[in-house]
This record gives C-alpha cells, sequence and structure tokens, in this order.
C-alpha cells in the first residue's frame, strides 16, 4: 500500500518520517551507490546483496525490498536526494573528479664526494709498466723495445694472471710474495687433509662423493693461485732488469734521430 500509494496521508507522513530518520534503511543504499557507475551498476548492486528491486515502465514508484521482508519501501521516501533522477546525478557527479593538480618536475642534484684513484705502487707499477710494453694500444706506441723484451710476449697471458693476482692481494713489494704463498699453502693443505678424512670413510661405504666433489673445486683455484705467485717470484727479478734496458734503447733512439735532424738540417 505504501509503494502504491494507497495509505491514508496520516500514515504516508508517519512512514516517510520513520524512513527519513532510520539511517540503517539508508546504509545499504549508501553503501551500493559508493560503487556504482550507473544506476544499472546501482541496482545491480543491491540485488547482488539481497534485495528486490521494483521499478519499469510500469512502475510509478521505484521502491526496494530488504532480504527478509514483506514489504517494498520507496526509495523517494529515504529523503533528499534518493529519488530515481537525484541518484542519477549523485552517480554523475561523482564520475566528475576535480581535475588533478599540475605536477611540477624538480630537478634535484646529488652531491657526491669526488673519487679519489690510488696510483699502484710496488710490484703493480712494476707489472703495469711491463704489460704496457708487451702489448701497448695502437694509439701510444713506445718507441724503441729491445729484443729481449720483445721476446716476453709469448708469456703475456701469465703476466697477465701474475698482475691480477698482485692486484686482488694487494701485494707491493716482493717481502709479500712469501706469505702470501705460505697463506695459500697451509689452505691447500688444510682442504688435503679433510679430502683424505672423506676418502677413509668412503672405503667404509658411506657416499661421500659429493663432499670430496666440493673440496677437488676449491683446490683448483687455490693450486692456481699457488703457481701463478711462485712465477711472479721467479719473473720479477727479469722484468726488473729489463726495464732499465728499455729506458737506456730509448735515450739512444732519442740520441740517434737527433743526430740525423742534425745532419738534414746541415745539409739545407
Amino acid at each position: 500500500p505504501f509503494v502504491d500509494g494507497e495509505l491514508s496521508p496520516g500514515e504516508m507522513a508517519r512512514v516517510q518520517a520513520h524512513l527519513g530518520a532510520c539511517p540503517g534503511c539508508q546504509a545499504y543504499v549508501d553503501d551500493a551507490l559508493a560503487s556504482a557507475v550507473s544506476l544499472q551498476t546501482f541496482f545491480a548492486a543491491l540485488e547482488k546483496q539481497g534485495y528486490t528491486v521494483k521499478r519499469g515502465p510500469r512502475v510509478k514508484y521505484t521502491a526496494i525490498r530488504p532480504p527478509g521482508s514483506d514489504r517494498f519501501v520507496r526509495l523517494d521516501s529515504l529523503g533528499a536526494g534518493y529519488t530515481e533522477a537525484e541518484l542519477k546525478a549523485r552517480i554523475g557527479n561523482k564520475k566528475k573528479l576535480p581535475p588533478s593538480p599540475a605536477l611540477v618536475a624538480k630537478r634535484y642534484r646529488v652531491k657526491r664526494k669526488p673519487l679519489v684513484y690510488s696510483k699502484p705502487k710496488g710490484l703493480r707499477r712494476l707489472y703495469l709498466h711491463y704489460l704496457f710494453l708487451l702489448a701497448p694500444p695502437k694509439r701510444c706506441q713506445p718507441k724503441a723495445v729491445p729484443f729481449a723484451v720483445k721476446a716476453e710476449v709469448r708469456r703475456l697471458s701469465q703476466y697477465k694472471r701474475q698482475f691480477a693476482l698482485l692486484q686482488k692481494y694487494r701485494i707491493e713489494n716482493e717481502s709479500q710474495l712469501p706469505l702470501l704463498a705460505d697463506a695459500l699453502q697451509a689452505e691447500i693443505d688444510s682442504l688435503v687433509f679433510a679430502r683424505r678424512e672423506l676418502y677413509r670413510r668412503k672405503r667404509r661405504g658411506e657416499d661421500m662423493s659429493k663432499e670430496i666433489g666440493q673440496i677437488n673445486l676449491a683446490l683448483r683455484p687455490l693450486r692456481r693461485e699457488l703457481w701463478c705467485c711462485q712465477q711472479a717470484a721467479e719473473r720479477i727479478p727479469q722484468m726488473q732488469e729489463q726495464l732499465p734496458l728499455t729506458r737506456q734503447s730509448r735515450e739512444g733512439s732519442d740520441i740517434t734521430k737527433g743526430k740525423e735532424v742534425k745532419q738534414h738540417g746541415s745539409e739545407r
């Protein structure tokens, strides 16, 4: 009767006053309205909550029936802003969001400490100089290199590995090489001793293949570094002898070129 408008004016006013003052009657409608993008999605949200919607061209007042209730409730009875036209306008206003403020690009400058590169010293400097003589860049070819130094090109890969070892352990003088060799040998001995115990357990029937393989993998680079360290200790005196010969060869070539220039000028 309330939906169809069959109540008396007094009863109609009393029911409308109750619906307008009861926030629980509006809660589900507001929840459905918050997530709706159109009237169709609004009524679909109500139906998903268990409401029965009564609307259409032959229905005078749009009404909903809560779940578990026998009576329909008119939407316009919930208060101002709840007629179908007003609900549609509220959904449309919700879509028109205010424009977001324009983002202003800001530039930040990160203050960094200047990088300080330390120049190589001692043996590392010696190796760098020697490697430069053996394989110089194309744009800066040395003036004169003795034949003895050129013959060392076949050992270029060895010298590179030795320099990498010196760079890794920060070796700067010859006295540090025996200490490094002793440390590498001690680590190798400890791994070999542990592997020996694993072999004994393997002979008793235990599966130690994985542990033995891990020790073998760890031994290979250590033995390679120990051999490289021993080779560096043998080659360093020879390198130190070759560098003065290189200087003398350069000085001799400069003197020869100077004489040739003078002779050429005198002939003119």
